[in-house]
């Protein structure tokens, strides 16, 4: 039961946070150029998933095969396909960090993957919405962010996979 709790204000923390954690990047980003910045949330994260990468293949390292690279490969390959096609800032790459930690907590409270992967998936459509309906509402710049829910269900994905290895 409190795994639950924690989880649903994990997710609540997420979401509404996004209005608070996005002034603080937009204030780096003004401070230390644009650019910089996003050099620098680009290395964070490749930094943060190579980590994660080698964490998993030591964790399985008698199970380290061709399988396992090719399934984790599988998973970061698109990862580099939407820095280049879809991502407005590398800062873009949170929603994968943030539904790949929230469909893993949610796997150890309901054991389906398929219906944490679709309540994971609609959950993340749910904060775009919200972010679009609500949050930035009657702003010049609002618009609901389909790459954004694409991200989310990445995540998801990438949450479930790296659990079940």
């Amino acid at each position: 039961m409190l795994l639950k709790v924690e989880i649903i204000i994990y997710y609540l923390a997420t979401v509404f946070g996004h209005k608070g954690v996005n002034e603080f990047v937009d204030i780096l980003y003004k401070r230390f150029s644009y650019s910089g910045m996003d050099r620098v949330f680009m290395y964070l994260f490749a930094f943060l998933f190579l980590i994660t990468f080698l964490w998993f293949m030591l964790r399985n390292i008698k199970r380290v095969g061709r399988g396992l690279t090719i399934s984790l490969s599988l998973l970061i390959l698109p990862i580099i396909v939407y820095y280049f096609l879809f991502f407005v800032s590398s800062v873009e790459a949170i929603h994968f960090v943030q539904y790949a930690i929230l469909s893993a907590a949610f796997l150890r409270v309901y054991p389906s993957v398929s219906y944490v992967f679709i309540s994971t998936s609609i959950l993340g459509v749910i904060d775009e919405m919200y972010q679009y309906f609500v949050l930035y509402r009657g702003t010049n710049d609002a618009y609901l962010d389909y790459n954004d829910m694409l991200f989310n269900i990445h995540g998801c994905v990438i949450g479930l996979v790296l659990s079940l290895i």
